[in-house]
């Protein structure tokens, strides 16, 4: 019997023994609030590893959903849309996929048997899910020890060969991640944390960001870091900490464009045990308190509301915290280190951002080039491809022509994923057919100028988008204020 039938066989078993039925109701485990956020939160290590490689598995395509699990079987992030509002509700983060829950499925197996695997079809033991053909394949921490599963599931009719190749490449690639990202002090932190030397290219301008960030990390005065997008700017933000005295303390982020108004104190401050329903038993601490001694990132910091800003300015002046439900002062000793896509002064001057916040936060400022205007992106696709595939390949002329022609408006992060395609599609070497974009994107006239190309993609973005530009901007991968000063440059209307 071929190892497939014998790994459905087995979990067929399983599930007969576990009492489950394939007509019954399936079983629906769901993390919701601060159970999830907390599960989100210590999952990051693993999420920011194999997050840019899911990304490109779910874009773009119909009828297909891309999924990661963690060892337990609960979805930690998502992307694309199965075409059915069930099926995508059954999908949702913090749902559980294990065997236990939902019968035989890809997921579930590939996590009991820590093998990759394709189910499909009538191969999985709830009826409800025989509308699907799904593929999973294991990764593994540097440890050998089993983080979760990246998984792609489709109600397109196929073999599913295609699907487990794509998802062993991301899963290979999370893996080379994970193996390349540096821990620091994990009893502090439990995260990975870049050092200068990670910083990768050979540019005039990298090289200067990178000898004024170690300038900077042997001070301790507060850092903005500007720049689009996927330039790196929290691998220049923990470079700064590991490469100054601070390093021995803990590196701390808050994503500021995900922080909601209603958890803006809890997040900050923390909070005593019984300060609100939901609080953990044992009460927690704020990242303030966590970063103690330390650093924290405030990442996309321009994005903050301005009830967020006034909260933020006062632990700022004051330096310490008081957690929710509780009365001590707790001081706090940190480093500030803010990063954002959005001009600063802009903001400041149309009233979304609050000037005194602006001068606590601004002492000096480091700016992250766009890949564009960067002048080693074969250099840069070169040295992503080696983290990338988990064999040694080439880059044709033709493609590396391709590739130094093209905007990149999603910058480093956008290259990464592009030439995951493209080793995906490729054999030993990447030719110019294997190096694919976005079809808004693509400008197959090699006599346009820069400013043509961007012109040419902000117009079919918009028709795209049929002149919405929260949704055009998405698909640009920039911001919307980003989008109207485009706009407004070469005189375009919605």
């Amino acid at each position: 019997m071929p190892v497939e039938q014998l790994l459905i066989h087995a979990s067929w078993k399983r599930c007969q023994i576990s009492g489950l039925s394939p007509e019954g109701p399936v079983g629906e485990s769901k993390l919701n609030g601060r159970l999830l956020h907390d599960l989100l939160e210590q999952s990051e290590f693993f999420l920011e590893a194999v997050r840019p490689y899911l990304k490109i598995l779910g874009k773009g395509k119909q009828n297909c959903t891309a999924v990661v699990v963690n060892n337990d079987g609960y979805i930690l992030s998502k992307e694309g849309s199965l075409g059915d509002e069930n099926l995508d509700r059954s999908m949702d983060i913090g749902t559980n996929w294990s065997e236990e829950n939902k019968g035989t499925n890809a997921m579930g197996v590939v996590l009991h048997e820590k093998t990759s695997a394709v189910i499909k079809g009538s191969h999985h033991y709830c009826r409800k899910h025989r509308i699907l053909t799904c593929a999973a394949s294991p990764v593994f921490n540097p440890k050998g020890e089993l983080l979760g599963a990246v998984n792609v599931s489709t109600t397109e009719e196929g073999s599913g060969t295609s699907l487990l190749q794509a998802v062993k490449v991301a899963a290979a690639a999370a893996e080379n991640s994970l193996h390349h990202t540096v821990p620091r002090r994990p009893e502090l932190t439990g995260k990975p944390l870049y050092k200068m030397e990670d910083i990768a290219g050979a540019c005039e301008k990298v090289e200067k960001i990178k000898e004024m960030a170690e300038k900077a990390a042997m001070l301790d005065y507060p850092v903005i870091i500007y720049g689009e997008s996927g330039t790196g700017k929290e691998l220049l933000a923990q470079s700064l900490h590991t490469a100054g005295p601070r390093r021995i303390g803990p590196f701390t982020a808050l994503n500021c464009s995900a922080l909601p108004e209603t958890l803006i104190e809890s997040e900050l401050f923390g909070y005593e045990k019984g300060a609100f329903t939901g609080a953990q038993s044992k009460g927690k601490a704020g990242k303030f308190e966590e970063a103690d001694g330390g650093t924290i990132l405030l990442d996309e910091a321009g994005d903050l509301s301005l009830k967020a800003q006034g909260t933020l300015l006062r632990v700022l002046q004051e330096k310490k915290v008081t957690r929710l439900g509780g009365g001590k002062e707790i001081p706090v000793d940190v480093r500030v280190i803010a990063a954002t896509n959005k001009n600063l002064q802009k903001e400041i001057a149309e009233g979304r951002f609050r000037k005194d916040l602006y001068f606590r936060l601004k002492g000096i400022f480091l700016t992250m080039p766009p890949l564009r205007e960067r002048t080693d992106i074969l250099n840069m696709a070169g040295y992503l491809l080696q983290k990338i595939s988990p064999v040694s390949k080439k880059i044709s002329p033709g493609a590396a022509e391709k590739i130094v022609r093209y905007s990149w408006p999603g910058n480093v992060r956008e290259l990464e994923s592009v030439l995951m395609q493209a080793a995906f599609l490729s054999g030993d070497t990447i030719q110019k057919e294997h190096v694919q974009f976005e079809s808004v994107y693509e400008m197959e006239n090699s006599g346009w100028t820069l400013e043509e190309t961007e012109k040419n993609a902000v117009l079919e973005a918009l028709e795209w988008a049929g002149g919405n530009v929260s949704l055009a901007a998405e698909r640009l991968q920039t911001s919307r204020s980003t989008l109207y000063a485009k706009m407004k440059k070469y005189n375009l209307n919605s």
